[in-house]
């Protein structure tokens, strides 16, 4: 144990980590029993998980009230910019670090879908209602991987910020990121094995078509409009998906998962399922004759 005993949190945060995880998961509240602290892997405190999360958030208000001017540009205002131009505006750097961020998603993203499935296959998991086990290192370390990887996103609202893309810091993109870096956080501290594959497996091949839609897309490599389109419907079918797995963890008999992670769990994905709603009918919704 010399990773925990080397990394101790203060007193404030170690009583608060033992509350909040020993709240949704009793069995978890030992930091010694945990495969994240036990073997020491980043971000595994929860102080640096809280104060990663609101600088983040910190950052993202603060740049939007000194650099947003309010500009919103017309869909119809905007040119189509060939690669060269993208990189000129941009500069090589910034256009070879977005090229390169995206490539990496998409690798993280297919290796962490298929490691979990792997784990599925090896450990003979059912669709729902599958054993958690705590002691068990290779699905806690998938679901780490799958929590820093949300710590990565960061990174995307930090590019938009840096190219003046305004429209796309919204709410919902803000909320998501912020709020799904805490989730996993304590997903990843004590309800990491088992039926937890099934959102990294879910979440994780949205993300793999997405940033492969982004990548390809930087190269003006024309992509049917229906695939956007076909992006944001997966996901919201995605959530009806994992609120139908909450649904069936909490009414089955045997589900070792946490209900209190699980009733959390659900009632997250329901915001989502509400705002991406919202945005699909914002932004994809038939032009009217007073638009036209």
């Amino acid at each position: 144990m010399d990773a925990v005993l080397g990394a101790k949190m203060s007193p404030f945060w170690a009583e608060l980590d033992a509350t909040v995880v020993g709240y949704f998961n009793p069995a978890a509240k030992d930091i010694a029993v945990r495969q994240a602290a036990s073997n020491g892997w980043p971000l595994w405190r929860m102080d640096y998980a809280v104060i990663m999360a609101c600088s983040y958030l910190t950052i993202v208000i603060v740049c939007k009230l000194m650099l947003d001017k309010g500009e919103r540009p017309a869909a119809s205002e905007k040119k189509k910019l060939t690669v060269g131009e993208k990189i000129q505006k941009e500069g090589v750097l910034m256009f070879s670090c977005v090229a390169l961020y995206n490539l990496t998603q998409v690798l993280l993203c297919g290796w962490m879908v298929y490691r979990a499935l792997d784990e599925h296959c090896n450990r003979g998991f059912r669709l729902v209602c599958n054993v958690h086990d705590l002691a068990s290192n290779n699905m806690a370390f998938i679901t780490h991987c799958f929590y820093l990887s949300k710590a990565l996103d960061f990174v995307d609202t930090m590019f938009m910020i840096i190219k003046g893309n305004w429209r796309q810091v919204s709410f919902l993109h803000v909320y998501h990121h912020f709020s799904i870096f805490l989730f996993y956080w304590l997903n990843a501290q004590c309800n990491y094995d088992g039926d937890a594959y099934f959102s990294i497996v879910a979440n994780g091949s949205i993300h793999f078509v997405m940033y492969g839609y982004y990548l390809v897309t930087a190269f003006n490599v024309h992509v049917p409009v229906f695939i956007k389109k076909s992006i944001t419907n997966s996901q919201l079918i995605q959530f009806c998906c994992m609120e139908s797995q909450g649904i069936a963890l909490l009414v089955m008999d045997g589900c070792q998962s946490s209900r209190k992670v699980t009733i959390l769990y659900m009632a997250y994905i329901s915001t989502m399922l509400i705002l991406f709603l919202n945005f699909r009918a914002q932004n994809y919704k038939k032009p009217t004759k007073k638009d036209a």
